[in-house]
Order: C-alpha cells, then structure tokens, then sequence
C-alpha cells in the first residue's frame, strides 16, 4: 500500500512515531480512550488530564531520557501549554507535540518557542515525515505536527439537558453551562465554550461571590479533574450549586472530599426532577451527579 496517499490520523502518526524508537506518550485521558488497543499496546502511556502539566512532564522526560517524548493535546489546551514549551525551548531539550486540529494561526506567543511545525493533512509525505523523525535530536526546542482528523472509536454522544427546563432552574437568575448543552434554554443562560473549561468551578465561584444573583453551573463530571481545588475554598457559601453530567456511568471519585468539605451532594439521574429540585432550592452549597441517559 501506498501509505503517502493514505489520510494522516492521529493513530496512523503514533504508529510511525513509535517505528522510530520513540516509546513514551503524555495524553488526556480523553484523547487516551478514543484510541484502539492496538495502539495502546504500543509504547508507554503516561495520562495527564491537565494540559499545562503533561507539557511539563513531557519536557522533564525528554530531558531526564536525552530522546523525545511526545505530547498528545488539542488545539484549544495549546495556551495552558506555553510555559512548559517556553522552558523547553530555553534549555534546548526537543520533544514531540501532536496537536489536533490545529493552526498555529492565533497562537503566535506558541510559534516563538517551538522549533517547526508540519501541518500533516497539507501535503507532507511518509519520506517526509521518516526524515523529521530520524533527525528529531537536531532540534532544540519542541517539534509540532498537526493533525486535522481525530479517530472515533469512542465516539462521545452529546446529550440533552431539555429536561431541565422545567426544573427550579427557572428560579435562577444566571444558568452558565457549556454550549454542548445549547438546548438547555431557560432565561439568561451563559453559554461557555469547552476551551474555557479550565477553572470553570473558580470562576464560577468568583461570579456567585461578586453578585447576590442566585446562578448555577452546569458541566461535564470529567471538568472536575481541571479544578479540584475548589474544594478547599473558604468562599463557597449556600448560593454553590453545581450540576455535573455524568454520562460515563460510575460514580462521583470526589465525593468524599466533597462530604469532608461540608458541601452537599447528591447522585440523581433525570427521573429524580423533584429530589433535583429540592438540592436546587435549598440553602446549603451543593454538588449534584447528574446522570443521563444516552439519547
């Protein structure tokens, strides 16, 4: 087979990748579990659901090993990852950055420390990339390669939050949720995008605690991970009301520190409407579980 005219996928790079005795990989867990176990089996897999820290750690490795690692991210993490390719770059140490869906069009402050990019969907051949790899330690800062087109073995269903419109939602006055959730349309709610999900909980925190407004915050349970520390604020009060969305089944992992943390919380599924709004109602600050069923 002609590989030079086969599509560039994010698999097929990590497969060639490790043909070239490149052995460890850092990736979100969401990026991990999309993958076939095939690939999986390849190499060793290091999961880090924080962008900022797998940049480091990716860096650190490449250091320590004196051969690169690679860093799995998507596009809109490419900011949280600027310190630890500044610091790469600095100390001259190359790894490898897989970016899906990306354009270094928007992130000039990136361009500045990383050595090339090689948009791999824009004509760049199986010679080419075999001859990148094979002088990958000639490089001294971090070496990007672009990947428009994301596997779906694991493809993530959206799901649908209309229910919650006739919920004691309407009471609030602010509804701030993610636009995967844009069905969910009671009055004023504030629409975020996914690639401000990190500090979500802080900055909805911040929100409650600047206004006397009664707001809630719905997110995806896995945004969590991106904030716990929240858990340790002195400044959540009795107006905290957050809404997670499970859709992966299990439980909440935080759900004690929740507990020990004087927050209240609750796992309900949408047939439980009247206990939600009994948790919404309330006066205590609580976190609730929210899992639906797949559309």
């Amino acid at each position: 087979m002609d590989k030079n005219n086969d599509a560039w996928t994010l698999e097929r790079l990590v497969l060639e990748i490790n043909k070239n005795k490149i052995t460890d990989f850092t990736v979100s867990r969401k990026e991990y579990e999309i993958l076939s176990d095939s690939v999986k089996s390849i190499g060793i897999w290091h999961i880090n659901n924080d962008a900022r820290s797998a940049a480091f750690y990716a860096y650190g490795m490449s250091q320590e090993k004196g051969s690169p690692a690679v860093l799995i991210v998507r596009e809109d993490e490419l900011a949280s990852c600027y310190t630890g390719f500044t610091e790469a770059m600095l100390q001259h140490v190359a790894f490898i950055v897989i970016c899906i869906q990306n354009s270094l069009k928007g992130h000039r402050f990136i361009e500045k420390c990383i050595s090339n990019e090689f948009p791999l969907n824009c004509g760049q051949s199986q010679y080419d990339l075999d001859k990148i790899l094979s002088g990958i330690n000639d490089f001294h800062s971090p070496v990007m390669f672009d990947i428009s087109e994301q596997p779906s073995n694991t493809e993530l269903k959206e799901c649908s939050l209309a229910f919650l419109k006739n919920s004691a939602l309407k009471s609030f006055n602010s509804v701030i949720c993610f636009d995967r959730y844009k069905d969910l349309t009671v009055d004023n709610t504030r629409l975020y995008s996914c690639e401000h999900r990190y500090g979500v909980f802080s900055k909805y925190l911040g929100f409650i605690n600047g206004t006397e407004d009664k707001a809630c915050l719905i997110a995806p349970a896995e945004f969590f991970d991106l904030d716990i520390n929240i858990l340790n604020s002195r400044y959540i009060n009795g107006r905290f009301k957050v809404i997670l969305i499970n859709k992966n089944g299990g439980s909440f992992k935080y759900k004690n520190w929740v507990n020990n943390n004087s927050i209240g919380y609750a796992e309900l599924s949408e047939d439980n409407i009247n206990e939600l709004n009994n948790y919404l109602n309330n006066d205590l600050p609580e976190i609730i579980f929210l899992s639906l069923k797949e559309n």
